[in-house]
């Protein structure tokens, strides 16, 4: 069901609150997985299972979430898996054992599934053009988390007998906090979604999408591929070819979170006011696309770092917002969440994919080998997607 006035800004307070206090929890913990495996005696390849753990378990979760939410309504879908991401986090608080910390990171992956359940109950709350500034602000939300979430880390005590015990506890409090926003706003008011229409909202305000589910599905995987696997490879470049300390990349991994920002809240809706969300979305790929061929033609160059990456992540985030939104438009209310349960399962799929793979091309082909992954998967997306707005315009006209 849809929602107005203050019904409507109380549904997106509470699910823009649930993505950012997420994204605080998974931002806080994941800087000092490292220090938290360290303690255990445990290396990188422990780390790397840990991170595909957590990933994995979500990717199963997401549909499983979504359909149930298709079913049950999307409230008590967002309420269960945030209270079992307290649990989690509480496990992970006291972890004794590499046993438990294992148990805890499966159980959160599992949990995290939950958030095509948030981006449908947003889909379900905002009609029309309203939708995709919805959306905008979901990623800004996270994307905000996300400098949060290491500033307070680093603020944290880190005596290494008790590495895991604040992160764990304070992440706890975040999904808690979380639990309280959704079910204090609504009380027995049932979040906006589960209704039983088959009518899809396929065309938005501007038309019908030219693209498939299909499409837009692999567009979103890969997206999120290329974006985990450039944030998990600028450390090592910038470390290699400038000499960077951990300082400075921070600073510049903060530079382009807030760039990304003010993207989502600043510019995108305006944008959204004015052009075709297709548009749009092709516009995303191609600076995504031009930004990894500035950096390409002068890699050496800080400068020009300075500049394309918060471009990149700029870029990245805007497609999957639009992405998101599109595929919000491809289905009917009662199977919403399950469509966006896949888009996540996919999102999850390329961030277990993006940081074994550009690492691999890193160090056996060439340092900047993820920027020619960058380049060429949106140089090819563009073209594609570009090739199938211009037939299904042909055909729309004949």
């Amino acid at each position: 069901m849809k929602t107005s006035g203050k019904s409507g800004n109380r549904a997106m307070n509470a699910l823009t609150s649930v993505v950012l206090l997420d994204s605080i929890g998974y931002a806080l913990i994941l800087p000092l997985l490292p220090f938290i495996l360290e303690a255990h005696d445990a290396g990188a390849l422990t780390g790397g299972l840990l991170t595909a753990a957590y990933a994995f378990m979500a990717a199963i979760s997401a549909p499983l979430l979504g359909v149930l939410s298709d079913r049950f309504g999307r409230r008590p879908v967002i309420l269960l898996p945030l209270f079992g991401r307290v649990l989690a986090h509480i496990l992970f608080a006291f972890s004794g054992t590499l046993a438990s910390l294992f148990l805890s990171r499966l159980l959160a992956g599992a949990m995290a599934g939950s958030t095509g359940v948030v981006q449908a109950a947003v889909a379900d709350a905002s009609p029309g053009a309203k939708r995709g500034k919805a959306m905008a602000m979901l990623s800004a939300a996270w994307a905000l988390g996300f400098v949060m979430g290491p500033a307070i880390g680093a603020m944290l005590p880190h005596d290494m007998d008790y590495i895991a015990f604040w992160p764990g506890i304070l992440a706890a409090l975040a999904s808690g906090a979380a639990f309280i926003s959704v079910a204090g706003l609504y009380g027995t008011e049932k979040i906006p979604g589960a209704a039983q229409s088959g009518e899809t909202d396929a065309g938005g305000p501007a038309g019908p999408c030219p693209w498939s589910r299909h499409e837009l599905l692999g567009l979103f995987g890969a997206t999120a591929m290329i974006q985990t696997g450039l944030v998990a490879m600028t450390g090592f470049w910038v470390s290699h070819t400038f000499g960077w300390n951990a300082a400075r990349v921070s600073i510049l991994f903060l530079w382009a979170a807030l760039f990304t920002v003010g993207v989502q809240i600043a510019l995108l809706p305006k944008l959204i006011d004015r052009f075709d969300e297709g548009i749009l979305l092709l516009g995303g790929v191609l600076v995504t696309f031009l930004a990894a061929a500035v950096f390409l033609i002068f890699p050496q160059s800080a400068l020009v770092l300075i500049i394309t990456s918060p471009v990149l992540l700029g870029g990245i985030t805007t497609i999957q917002t639009l992405c998101t939104t599109l595929l919000s438009r491809l289905s009917a209310d009662h199977s919403r969440g399950a469509l966006l349960g896949y888009a996540n399962s996919a999102a999850a799929i390329g961030r277990v994919i993006g940081p074994a793979l550009c690492g691999l091309l890193f160090a056996k082909i060439h340092p900047t080998a993820p920027y020619w992954l960058v380049a060429v998967l949106t140089g090819a997306g563009f073209t594609w997607l570009a090739a199938r707005r211009v037939r299904a315009g042909r055909h729309a006209s004949a």
